[in-house]
């Protein structure tokens, strides 16, 4: 005669039960959070086309964006306040973005007609999704290249240049590397 333990097979079927259950979780959670990824990448790209507008703006009617930088910027009101933490400019990807006449954001220098808002050190993702995002038509009319620099190289991308604008996926996905540094220039 065969006789059955029962509460072994039980405990045999909780630990696949408990074990189904807790991959069922991290699924659930992968899920959550992949749009949330999403999303701050999106924001991010809303935040850099609204600091561009806002500070076209407030100098529309200067010659010139002479002594722009972040510090500036952020005295003359011109940064969205829930943006400024500390003194510093800080995007939905929780990642400063920098604002001057160059990628570093030093002061924009007399008689320079462009600025630059730089987001430093951020993920290939970040910034393949950045590189390659949709742009709103006012935003092109500024834009005058993005750089995208990495550990190996910088790479320019201008309108009608030997790289084009608007930058590609697959091109996004050629240049960014582990860690990267994505500048707007804009006139």
């Amino acid at each position: 005669m065969i006789t059955i333990n029962l509460p072994k097979i039980r405990n045999y079927q909780n630990k696949y039960v408990l074990a189904f259950g807790i991959a069922f979780l991290a699924f659930l959670l992968l899920i959550l959070l992949w749009p949330s990824a999403q999303k701050s990448f999106e924001k991010t790209q809303i935040q850099v086309e609204s600091l561009a507008e806002s500070i076209r703006q407030h100098y529309n009617r200067q010659p010139n964006y002479w002594g722009l930088d972040t510090a500036t910027a952020l005295q003359k009101g011109i940064i969205d306040p829930q943006m400024n933490r500390n003194g510093k400019i800080i995007s939905a990807l929780g990642k400063e973005l920098l604002i001057g006449g160059d990628s570093l954001g030093n002061a924009v220098s007399i008689g320079s007609r462009e600025f630059v808002v730089t987001i430093p050190e951020i993920s290939a993702k970040a910034c393949r999704y950045l590189a390659a995002a949709p742009m709103s038509d006012s935003f092109k009319a500024g834009l005058l290249k993005i750089v995208i620099s990495t550990d190996n190289q910088t790479q320019t991308f201008e309108w009608g240049g030997e790289n084009t604008l608007p930058i590609d996926k697959e091109k996004a996905a050629e240049i960014c590397g582990k860690t990267n540094a994505l500048s707007w220039f804009f006139e």
